[in-house]
């Protein structure tokens, strides 16, 4: 199982989870995968965001995003927006 740390891009939450702030502007060039995700905490959804990854995330990864430990439970492809789509647990 592998731990990664990831920062929000572009952040937005429903319920103000910690460390999460609205609409952050991202700064320089990105390099690496995009995704957009979505943080739940048993049925519901506590944030969501966008994200730039340098290291492409697997089903069952642990991430530390909007201020929460999280494990990764679905990456699937968004083909109307054109990002990867993630569907994170929060423990």
């Amino acid at each position: 199982m592998r731990q990664l740390r990831i920062a929000a891009l572009d952040a937005t939450d429903t319920q103000r989870a910690p460390g999460v702030v609205g609409n952050m502007a991202r700064h320089g060039p990105t390099m690496g995968t995009d995704y957009i995700y979505e943080l739940r905490k048993a049925d519901n959804v506590v944030s969501t965001g966008r994200l730039n990854l340098e290291e492409e995330v697997e089903v069952g990864d642990v991430v530390h995003v909007a201020g929460a430990i999280a494990r990764v439970r679905e990456v699937v492809w968004n083909g109307s927006e054109g990002t990867w789509r993630l569907v994170l647990e929060a423990r």
